[in-house]
């Protein structure tokens, strides 16, 4: 998943948990979301087969870090959670609608630059762990392939964890499949979460509680709210590779941005902790959205308001934490969204706004972990109810009595 923030927004939010380094930090775990990170190491011609391609992802990002603990995280596509699979659904996988130019062809609603579309059904077929009939690019163009590879990738890291093992050290694979590969170890079922990068908070979660700094590696913005939520200071996430003017240390986002100028390639790492306290991961995502929710902004709530309460938080708590459970203090979100000064709305229906709270309830609890053993690992908000009768504005359901949402961990 990603945050809809913009690039130098994002990088205001986390400018004081921010570290840019030459050389990649170094951490007693790192722990990769493989969903997130493994297109562009998995990005070659037919040239070279799976096995070489793990291989020298092997040689390149395990063989020669020290950490004691390295996870490998997957996707499991029966366990993701309804609200994932309507996303999936709706928008990401929607057909498209517009005319297809004469460099281009659709498959299945989709439109693909010749040359790039999936691959067949029996190209997929033809794939092994030594061999790919197409480019990666196109296999990762098909569901089937797609699919296929991911296991494929998974079942080789196992294979290398056994035989390229590191003198004290761990490796952790949660494969397509589902539950928990400990090499030395067992296979065991620690939780039932379906995304790569929530099975990535898990584990990054379980290793800084026991002590160990650790490195999540991915690409998606997400995480950063979802560390917030829940990451101590030992964890950093490695969200980024940027370009670093080295005169002038200003910092380019893409190398097209530094065409032309002497910079230095570095590493972006975030501290979630460092940003502020758990709460404020709501406003993160009022200001932005993720793939669960869209945000505040398009109901007219001023995204620099947003802003000044992450920077300079409100008196309260949002995100209230008990023993067991973890609550949303919705009567807190109500009342400071009533001291906003509306712009102008794009979006002015009190239910869309009521959905839109729960989506952002939604996430809150998922990024802390609620609801890790249900069937598709998440938290249940069929309780959860936002009264809109006879409201005809969003002020006059700001204005309804409203209590906070607990969830079991």
């Amino acid at each position: 998943m990603g945050w809809g923030a913009s690039a130098k927004m994002k990088r205001i939010v986390c400018a004081s948990a921010t570290n840019l380094e030459a050389t990649v930090q170094l951490t007693d775990a790192v722990v990769y979301d493989m969903n997130a990170i493994g297109r562009s190491h998995f990005n070659y011609d037919a040239s070279v087969s799976p096995f070489e391609a793990v291989l020298r992802f092997w040689k390149y990002q395990i063989a020669t870090h020290p950490a004691a603990v390295f996870g490998f995280h997957f996707d499991s596509a029966h366990l993701i959670p309804p609200e994932r699979q309507a996303f999936l659904q709706s928008i990401r996988y929607k057909p498209t609608e517009r005319d297809v130019f004469p460099e281009e062809i659709k498959i299945d609603g989709r439109i693909y630059r010749r040359g790039q579309e999936p691959a067949t059904g029996e190209e997929v077929k033809a794939m092994s762990r030594d061999s790919i009939p197409v480019s990666y690019q196109r296999m990762w163009a098909s569901r089937a392939g797609k699919a296929k590879l991911w296991r494929i990738i998974a079942e080789l890291l196992q294979e290398f964890a056994f035989r390229l093992t590191a003198k004290n050290t761990s490796y952790i694979i949660e494969p397509p499949s589902g539950g928990r590969f400990c090499i030395p170890g067992t296979k065991s079922h620690v939780h039932n979460w379906g995304e790569a990068d929530q099975k990535a908070v898990a584990l990054a979660n379980e290793l800084s509680g026991n002590g160990l700094s650790v490195t999540v590696c991915t690409i998606d913005w997400d995480m950063i709210i979802a560390g917030l939520c829940c990451f101590t200071d030992k964890v950093f996430v490695r969200i980024a590779r940027l370009y670093k003017e080295r005169e002038t240390n200003n910092v380019f986002f893409s190398a097209k941005a530094a065409s032309g100028k002497q910079v230095d390639r570095v590493f972006e790492y975030v501290c979630p902790a460092k940003i502020g306290n758990p709460s404020q991961a709501w406003w993160l995502l009022a200001l932005g959205g993720v793939d669960y929710c869209k945000g505040l902004t398009r109901f007219g709530f001023s995204g620099n308001q947003i802003l000044e309460l992450i920077q300079e938080p409100a008196d309260g708590t949002i995100l209230l934490k008990k023993k067991k459970s973890v609550g949303v203090n919705l009567p807190l979100i109500f009342e400071l969204l009533s001291s906003f000064t509306i712009l102008r709305r794009k979006v002015t229906c009190p239910n869309a706004f009521a959905e839109e709270i729960k989506a952002m309830t939604f996430c809150m609890l998922y990024f802390t972990g609620c609801g890790k053993f249900r069937d598709r690992a998440g938290p249940d908000m069929s309780k959860l109810e936002i009264d809109t009768s006879g409201c005809v504005t969003i002020e006059s359901v700001l204005a309804k009595p409203i209590r906070p949402f607990f969830h079991q961990l």
